[in-house]
C-alpha cells in the first residue's frame, strides 16, 4: 500500500474521485451525486481555546470577554471572516480578527504563545491541549458543529483493498485523535 494525502478544493476533489484519480475524499461534502458512496466519520463541536495562564481569561469565559479578545482565525477561504462574525452581530457585538491563518494544526502553538484566542473543534483541541498547556472553554454562543464524511465512487464499492482501508479510516475516526496507534499500523 502507498498513502498519499492530498488538499485542494471540494469541486476539484470529487472530479477526481469520479476519474480514478483519487480513491477516497474526506470532508463536509453538501451536495449528492448519484455515484458517490459516503459514510459519516465523527460530528465536531466547537469549543473556545486559550493557552492557561491567559492574563485575561480564567476557567469561564462569558460573551462579552469572548467578544473583546483579540482572536485567531482559521479561515480555509484565506479572509478575515468567520461565521461566528454573523452570529455576534445578531448581538450587536463584533470581535477582532488579529490573525487568520488558512490550517488548523498550527492554530495550538500560536495561540500557546501569544494572548490570542480562537475557535476550534473539541477533539483537536483536547490533542493538543496537554502538549501547549491550553484550557478548552465552552462557547458563550450557540454555533452549530459540522458531520465530516468520507466519500468513495460506487465502482470501488466492493473491490477488497478499498473496503480495507475505508474501514481502516473509520477505526482511526473512532479512536481519539492523539492516538497513533491505527495510523501506525495502517503505515507499517
Amino acid at each position: 500500500m502507498s498513502l498519499q494525502i492530498r488538499s485542494g478544493a471540494r469541486t476539484t476533489q470529487l472530479s477526481m474521485l469520479d476519474s480514478g484519480e483519487l480513491d477516497l475524499v474526506c470532508g463536509l461534502f453538501p451536495e449528492k451525486r448519484e455515484q458517490h458512496k459516503q459514510q459519516k466519520l465523527l460530528s465536531k463541536k466547537f469549543v473556545a481555546v486559550c493557552r492557561r495562564d491567559h492574563p485575561k481569561i480564567s476557567n469561564k469565559l462569558s460573551l462579552k470577554e469572548y467578544a473583546d479578545a483579540q482572536h485567531l482565525l482559521v479561515s480555509v477561504k484565506e479572509d478575515k471572516k468567520g461565521r461566528i462574525e454573523l452570529l455576534l452581530a445578531k448581538q450587536n457585538l463584533q470581535r477582532h480578527v488579529a490573525v487568520s491563518i488558512p490550517h488548523f494544526l498550527v492554530a495550538p502553538s500560536i495561540v500557546a504563545q501569544s494572548d490570542l484566542i480562537t475557535t476550534m473543534t473539541q477533539r483537536v483541541a483536547q490533542a493538543f491541549s496537554q502538549a501547549y498547556h491550553l484550557q478548552m472553554l465552552p462557547l458563550p454562543l450557540e454555533l452549530k458543529g459540522f458531520s465530516l464524511f468520507m466519500r468513495w465512487h460506487q465502482s470501488s464499492e466492493n473491490i477488497p483493498a478499498q473496503q480495507w482501508f475505508r474501514e481502516t479510516i473509520v477505526a482511526i475516526s473512532q479512536s481519539t485523535l492523539s492516538g497513533t496507534s491505527t495510523l501506525s499500523a495502517l503505515l507499517s
